[in-house]
This record gives structure tokens, sequence and C-alpha cells, in this order.
């Protein structure tokens, strides 16, 4: 079983808890997911969660070829308001520009078999000057392809 670890981001909105659904979490917290789990759906479909405890919410994201993609892009999230028992749908499919997940290995279990890769690819993108303390949620698709067209178009930075 992968090590319990939780990354806190710097720079997101809210900063709150992030995890990848095939990591552990404490009997609490797994309460408080399966909590948002009756308002919404199952909780394990998600690629990554955000939990944000003192708002008493939690985020489920769902990207295009997360397992395998070094740049997985950010389909749908689910924001989950346990306070006030709602819930938002937020479908980053459609309108301009697409949100790209940057360093990812910060969710990775220390375990996962495609970690130095992932690794080997955030030690690019930082020669390139980003940083995951400071990137927030990166440039759009549309932005990198706009920075790397050769790059991108010869896959030079698409994969690890």
């Amino acid at each position: 079983m992968a090590e319990c670890q939780f990354q806190r981001v710097p720079g997101l909105a809210g900063a709150g808890t992030t995890v990848d659904t095939n990591r552990c979490l404490s009997p609490s917290l797994r309460v408080y997911v399966e909590c948002a789990a009756r308002l919404y759906g199952n909780p394990r479909e998600a690629d990554l969660i955000k939990i944000h405890l003192h708002s008493r919410k939690l985020t489920f994201h769902y990207y295009r070829d997360f397992d395998t993609a070094p740049l997985p892009e950010l389909l749908i999230r689910i924001k989950i308001d346990l306070k006030r028992l709602f819930v938002t749908v937020i479908d980053h499919r459609t309108g301009p520009e697409h949100q790209l997940l940057f360093f990812k290995e910060r969710f990775l279990a220390k375990d996962h078999p495609d970690r130095r890769k992932m690794e080997r690819f955030s030690a690019k993108l930082r020669k390139l000057g980003l940083r995951e303390d400071t990137i927030g949620y990166g440039p759009s698709k549309e932005m990198w392809a706009m920075w790397h067209p050769n790059k991108a178009a010869r896959g030079g930075l698409t994969t690890p």
C-alpha cells in the first residue's frame, strides 16, 4: 500500500490538501470524503481530491489521461460544499482555455511506477523557469502550445 502523504499546494485557491485518490486516507478524512460522495458520487473515480477542511468543501478533479500524460488536461471539477449541501460541476472541456496539471509527481505516491519519469519531466520544466511553488494552476494548454510550439509538435516536452 502507498505511503500516506498529502500535498499542500501553495498558489492554488484555498491551498487545501490535495490527494491522489489511489492513496490511503486517515479514517477522519475518509469519513469527510464519503460524506461528499453521498452528495455527488464515487470519489474513487476522481483522479485527485482537494480537501478544504476550513471551508468544509471538497473538489473532485477528473483529468484526461491522468495516469499516462505528463501534463494531463483537466476535464471536470466537482465542487462539493458540505456546509450548504451544494454541488457545483465545472466542465473544463468547453471554453477557450484548458487547464493542464504541472508537476504531477507532487500527487503521486513515492512508490508509483512512473514517479521517476515525472520527476525528470519536472526538472525540464524547472529549466524553463517554471516552479511548483509559484505556478498556481500554470499556463493553459493553449498558452503552453504558443510558448513551445516546436517542442509540442516534436513531442519534446509532451512526454517525460
